[in-house]
């Protein structure tokens, strides 16, 4: 695939992630899909496959009574994505704002997303949550 349809791609995963479109963000994962946040923390950096991410976003939607996910900017080199981007939403049980900033690096492989890793603020994450 081309740089351009990498990003557009990417592009429309956002779209399902804002929307917590399930079945839209499954259709561009591809079958062995991984995701990884670099963390010290095991709650965060144990690697996901497809199934955990998409049950998180279920999750995601559930926890929020608003959700925003702002694009920054986006970077894209033959199969790799980089993203940056900006969360800010407000919990449903508590009424605390979760306001985080990101780095996504995606690996596109046969007009699929193959790989992803997120880079965040988990201390902000772990608290917000209460983990």
């Amino acid at each position: 695939m081309s740089v351009e349809s990498n990003t557009e791609l990417v592009k429309r995963y956002f779209a399902c992630m804002r929307s917590f479109d399930r079945a839209g963000a499954e259709a561009l994962l591809a079958d062995d899909f991984a995701q990884f946040v670099p963390s010290p923390s095991p709650k965060f950096s144990t690697p996901k496959g497809k199934a955990e991410t998409l049950a998180m976003m279920d999750g995601v939607a559930q926890m929020f009574e608003r959700f925003e996910l702002t694009l920054k900017g986006i970077t894209a080199q033959d199969n790799r994505v980089a993203v940056e981007a900006e969360s800010l939403g407000v919990l449903k049980p508590n009424g605390k704002t979760y306001n985080n900033r990101y780095h996504f690096l995606f690996e596109i492989e046969n007009g699929r997303i193959a790989s992803l890793k997120e880079y965040c603020d988990t201390a902000h994450a772990a608290e917000t949550f209460g983990m």
